[in-house]
């Protein structure tokens, strides 16, 4: 039941930990959710992103996600963000300011090309 509830809020294991992690680290496969996704991606690499609003002088924090082939570290992720995001067309009116990666969900769908 708690991971259909991480599904439906789209919530993450062990989020604590991970955001501790250093950018050179890796999230241990312990620490990942397991789930049936349909993307053809073996990841989906959840994060906290940071964005200035210039017109409102504000500064928000939105929960996003990326998809991904590669096991990585924590920061290589963050670093691949921004042109992810501007390939997705996330929100372009607000400034780009940081990101923290908050959890990873592992794809366990039969034929995914892994």
């Amino acid at each position: 039941m708690l991971s259909d509830i991480r599904v439906a809020y789209d919530r993450v294991k062990h989020e604590t930990q991970v955001t501790a992690l250093r950018s050179d680290q890796k999230v241990p496969g312990a620490w990942m959710n397991k789930e049936e996704m349909k993307a053809p991606f073996h990841y989906r690499v959840h994060m906290k992103v940071d964005y200035y609003d210039p017109v409102a002088d504000v500064t928000t924090v939105e929960h996003r996600y990326m998809f991904a082939d590669d096991y990585k570290a924590v920061g290589d992720y963050v670093e691949e963000f921004p042109d992810y995001a501007l390939s997705k067309d996330y929100v372009q009116e607000k400034e780009f300011v940081g990101a923290q990666v908050v959890g990873v969900t592992v794809n366990m769908r039969e034929g995914v090309p892994f």
